[in-house]
C-alpha cells in the first residue's frame, strides 16, 4: 500500500460530458486541428467549442468541418460553416484558425440520432454572433445613418 496525501475537495468538478440539451449555447473555439479522413483521401477541420455560460459552462462539444474532399456538396457545407464562424467572431477574412479561437459566439446545437445506431450526439448546425457583439460591415457597404419622415418623440416633438 502506499501512502497518499490527497483532498478531493481540492480538485475541482469536471465539466460534464453528457449531451447538451438542443439550444443556443454563448461558446468559444477552444481548439482547430486540419486532420486527415480516415480513408486518407481528404481533410477535416476538427474544432473544439467550450461553453462559457450558463448552466452547462465548461462543456464541449466538436464540430468537423469538410475542406478537401471527393464529395463537392461536402466541402460546400464544410466551407459555409468556416464562414458562418468567421462573420460570427468578427474575422470576415483569416490567415490562420487560430485567429478564431477564444473569441466569445453562440452555436445552435441540436441532438441527433445516429442512422446505424440508437445513439444519440450533439451537432452543431449553426454559428450567430454573441450578444453585444457586432461583425463588421462588408467592405463598400453604405454605413450612413437614413432620415426621413420617422416620428419624433421627446420634449421637442410637435404631437
Amino acid at each position: 500500500m502506499a501512502r497518499i496525501d490527497f483532498d478531493s475537495s481540492q480538485v475541482p468538478d469536471r465539466p460534464s460530458q453528457s449531451l447538451l440539451p438542443a439550444g443556443d449555447y454563448q461558446a468559444i473555439l477552444r481548439s482547430s486541428e486540419l486532420r486527415d479522413t480516415r480513408a486518407m483521401d481528404g481533410q477535416y477541420w476538427e474544432f473544439v467549442f467550450q461553453v462559457i455560460d450558463g448552466p452547462r459552462k465548461g462543456a464541449t462539444i466538436t464540430d468537423r468541418l469538410n475542406w478537401m474532399n471527393r464529395n463537392e456538396t461536402a466541402v460546400q457545407i464544410g466551407r459555409w460553416k468556416m464562414a458562418q464562424i468567421c462573420k460570427a467572431v468578427g474575422k470576415p477574412a483569416i490567415q490562420d484558425t487560430r485567429e478564431l479561437e477564444n473569441l466569445p459566439l453562440i452555436i445552435s446545437v441540436v441532438q441527433r440520432k445516429q442512422r446505424d445506431s440508437d445513439r444519440v450526439n450533439n451537432e452543431v448546425t449553426g454559428y450567430k454572433p454573441s450578444p453585444g457583439q457586432f461583425p463588421p460591415a462588408a467592405p463598400g457597404a453604405n454605413q450612413t445613418l437614413r432620415t426621413g419622415n420617422f416620428p419624433q418623440f421627446g420634449p421637442n416633438s410637435r404631437s
